[in-house]
């Protein structure tokens, strides 16, 4: 039998992405080809070595990283009370409306003071502790749900994506948030700022959530978050897809600015796309 005398067998996995725009879901093509010889005619071991290629095949998991404040949980009125404080204790004269404030979300603290007071270090250091100490204290009272986020993550975490926590605020914090909304069971990767010597929008700590989760980056890499912070993090780090929320605080026209390939209007909208773009099912 001419199958016999085969001396080569070539395994061809290939894997490809849809096109921008549609689902990110993944498809496969295998194929065991012997020049000449049709596959009914493949000899049993032939036809087991193609299905161990299917069997081995690495395929990235459906991942999904996640800014905190004002994405999964609502911090907007505890992070605008705590700089009316601030600015009340140690800057007076400098305005503390919503409005202004609210433009502040999603870069880290310690370079939002640096830029307001330049190089005044020994302020600097003050306006951090200050702040700090005051939300701290009152975490736990301002903290909000966002509607219908933990419904939304615990289906991602059931599907089989991997979800981790890329956050401008400390990791220990970040934890604490988590832990008081019920949301730290599902994110065994948390990445503060207190993880990377680069920031958002920097890449370095999407990259550094990715490791942790034995993930590479792009494939079904997915980011979401509420500020230009987050997008441009997750566009640098090789995601796949980028998503902004519509509850930001934050001005939607700054957020555009940073072009996240979808926006969700809520909570369960965000979990219809995640699934559909990780290509997974609800």
């Amino acid at each position: 039998m001419r199958c016999a005398t085969v001396t080569a067998v070539r395994v061809l996995c290939h894997t490809r992405l849809a096109g921008a725009g549609g689902s990110l879901g993944l498809y496969r093509r295998h194929h065991c080809v012997v020049p000449g010889i049709g596959w009914a005619a493949y000899p049993p071991f032939i036809k087991n070595l193609r299905q161990m290629a299917l069997n081995t095949a690495v395929i990235p998991p459906p991942t999904v990283l996640f800014d905190l404040d004002g994405t999964l949980i609502d911090t907007v009125d505890l992070i605008v009370t705590s700089f009316q404080h601030t600015f009340q204790a140690l800057l007076p004269s400098h305005p503390a409306t919503r409005e202004v404030i609210c433009a502040y979300l999603g870069d880290p603290l310690q370079v939002t003071f640096e830029r307001l007071v330049g190089g005044d270090a020994s302020l600097v250091t003050q306006l951090l502790t200050t702040y700090r100490a005051f939300n701290h204290a009152q975490h736990d009272a301002l903290v909000k749900e966002v509607p219908g986020m933990k419904d939304a993550v615990a289906a991602l975490a059931a599907a089989g994506c991997r979800l981790a926590v890329v956050t401008s605020k400390t990791t220990a914090l970040a934890e604490h948030g988590l832990d008081v909304m019920g949301l730290r069971p599902f994110f065994p990767v948390v990445v503060g700022v207190d993880a990377c010597a680069e920031h958002k929008p920097h890449p370095a700590p999407a990259l550094e959530a990715l490791r942790r989760l034995g993930v590479p980056p792009g494939g079904r890499v997915v980011f979401v978050g509420d500020a230009p912070a987050d997008i441009l993090c997750g566009r640098a780090a090789g995601c796949a897809a980028t998503v902004a929320v519509e509850w930001t605080a934050l001005e939607r026209g700054a957020v555009e600015a940073a072009a996240p390939t979808h926006w969700v209007r809520d909570a369960q909208a965000m979990k219809a796309l995640l699934l559909e773009l990780c290509g997974v099912a609800a």
